[in-house]
């Protein structure tokens, strides 16, 4: 197999890469080759002691020492930088891999994120980076010695005798042609290895993340058994290749012993018959490790770079991913219509319309909420004014101007978004309400907290803002995990404020604490509420009533209460729900 046809390659995006810092392999190969040449050069100069001595004519032995002190010197040098400079490569090489996935992750669609379990993503991220990581740090270096020192040797073996040369490595051929038969199918026992290693990883992340739900219900017998059929997958393709492999293992035994064999008895024959003089048997014995070696190293060489390709495709197919649309960056202000929907539609499987012809406007100051029985589309239209999705047909409007045509990041300024699914990074409470502003003062983070009512209750913390929030905010209350999301939000300090009705999932308290913070906070800005709980928006100065898809009318709610069936019914059973709960 060409191992251009896995690297360099026009459409292979680990390439650009490996030519970025060629500088190093090309030091590789060339220190390479004087390694190689230094072997040589030891061999031959076994010869000419060997035929020397037998002639009875001695060299000096201070040019012996001499030589010796330069070969040894010059070698330790030259396999010095040898392994700094295949390191130096490959380290760079990951380096540059692995910060491409990391920045290709951020920017990739929504759509394909939510279409991949994230189990899948990591997996690429660390076994098939890993896997490429051991191929440049260790794989390819010694190919590139081992070519260097194979066209070496075989341009000094051929000049001694090309006749012995010819019989020493005559059974290799045949060797190479049935290993790289044995081989082909490790490709597949490696792809299946890997997409086993995927499912792993997304039980392993999907037990620790739902741990509640998991024992309350008893899942672990169920959980374990999904995870045990992939490590028996796992298992059963390492079986298949490691019994592949071990077909290869006595094939190179003969491939090594074969040669030698081949050289003692012809070119015995040779020296016998005075067609070889014993210093070049000496030198040729000595050097055909050099010369058999680097060919049965191919034969590792074609197995590693089977199982290599396996991950560079899957790296390949990750950094292939289209990214998020990103125009050039209008960014132009009108502000009598900060967010305008024309005749949207939209669905995520493009067959079945979810939003169909929604037209709206909202207006500066105006607070504006989404109301409609779940599955309507309320969510759907947060995800397209975050342009996490575009519209099949329509346009939405951004401050006048179509949300295509805005740079991504500046139309995201504009935007704060609050949702009842909080989430917090691992990290310190301070570093997560900064991410509204990253080049926030201390003391802004702190006007943030009280803003949301959060600093009350993070002073009375161990550690206060440098405390710890666990992954996702596992340490902490969901309404204390809500505060937070509000100071980062109030931080952000957004035009535009997106409410995912944050607090509906909240007790009495924690609900009474945040919606007295977004009250302040809401005083002159631009606000568009989904409403679960109705009787939070009975002040919106425009309610948005969806039920499938459509709007099926607008207006105030003392409006739609009087006018619309499907409003007065969603209001009159949440009422009713509300005096079962003993709620006001």
């Amino acid at each position: 197999m060409n191992k251009n046809d896995i690297f360099l390659k026009k459409d292979n995006l680990i390439s650009p890469f490996i030519k970025k810092h060629f500088f190093w392999l090309l030091l590789n190969i060339f220190v390479s080759l004087i390694v190689a040449c230094l072997d040589v050069f030891s061999g031959h100069y076994i010869k000419i002691l060997t035929d020397s001595t037998l002639k009875g004519s001695l060299i000096n032995p201070f040019r012996i020492a001499l030589l010796l002190i330069i070969i040894i010197t010059t070698g330790f040098i030259s396999r010095y930088l040898v392994g700094i400079s295949g390191g130096v490569f490959s380290f760079k090489v990951i380096q540059d891999i692995r910060n491409k996935i990391s920045s290709h992750l951020s920017s990739l669609t929504v759509s394909y994120l939510e279409s991949r379990h994230s189990g899948h993503i990591v997996t690429k991220l660390t076994s098939d980076v890993n896997i490429l990581q051991g191929f440049f740090q260790s794989t390819f270096p010694l190919f590139i010695y081992n070519s260097i020192i194979f066209f070496v040797t075989l341009v000094y073996v051929l000049f001694l005798n090309w006749k012995l040369t010819l019989i020493s490595v005559l059974s290799i051929p045949l060797s190479l042609i049935i290993i790289n038969y044995l081989s082909k199918p490790m490709k597949k026992y490696v792809k299946n290895e890997q997409e086993s290693l995927d499912v792993m990883a997304a039980v392993a992340q999907d037990s620790i993340e739902g741990i509640y739900i998991e024992k309350s219900y008893n899942l672990q017998k169920i959980i374990q058994d999904k995870f045990n059929s992939a490590v028996d997958i796992v298992l059963d393709n390492s079986l298949k290749r490691q019994k592949r492999r071990s077909y290869i293992v006595p094939i190179q035994s003969v491939v090594k012993w074969m040669p030698l064999l081949s050289c003692a008895i012809y070119g015995g024959y040779l020296a016998f018959s005075k067609q070889l003089t014993t210093g070049s048997l000496f030198a040729f014995i000595y050097l055909l490790q050099h010369l058999v070696d680097p060919l049965t190293y191919i034969e590792n060489f074609i197995v590693e770079i089977r199982d290599t390709k396996v991950s560079v495709d899957r790296i390949n197919d990750l950094l292939s991913q289209e990214k998020e649309k990103n125009s050039a960056g209008i960014d132009k202000i009108l502000l009598d219509n900060m967010i305008e929907f024309k005749n949207v539609c939209f669905n995520y499987n493009k067959e079945i319309g979810l939003l169909q012809n929604i037209n709206f406007k909202i207006e500066q100051g105006k607070k504006v909420a989404l109301v409609g029985p779940s599955g309507s589309g309320k969510s759907t239209i947060f995800k397209l004014i975050c342009r996490f999705y575009s519209p099949q047909s329509g346009n939405v409007l951004f401050f006048g101007n179509d949300l295509n045509l805005w740079n991504i990041n500046k139309a995201r300024r504009q935007l704060s978004l609050v949702s009842q699914d909080t989430f917090l990074f691992p990290g310190t409470i301070a570093e997560n309400i900064s991410f509204g502003k990253p080049d926030a003062a201390y003391e802004e983070i702190i006007k943030a907290s009280k803003m949301a009512n959060a600093h009350e209750f993070i002073i009375n913390l161990p550690e206060g803002y440098n405390t710890f929030t666990g992954e996702r905010g596992i340490k902490l209350s969901g309404g204390q995990k809500q505060r937070i999301s509000l100071a980062r939000a109030f931080l952000k300090n957004a035009p535009i404020l997106l409410l995912d009705e944050p607090t509906s999932a909240l007790d009495a308290r924690s609900e009474l604490m945040i919606q007295d913070a977004l009250e302040k906070f809401m005083k002159n800005r631009t606000v568009l509420v989904i409403a679960h709980r109705l009787s939070t928006i009975k002040d919106a100065d425009e309610i948005i009533l969806l039920d499938h898809g459509k709007i099926i009318n607008t207006g105030t709610h003392k409006k739609l209460l009087a006018e619309e069936k499907l409003y007065s019914q969603l209001y009159l059973k949440q009422m009713m729900r509300s005096d079962a709960e003993g709620k006001v």
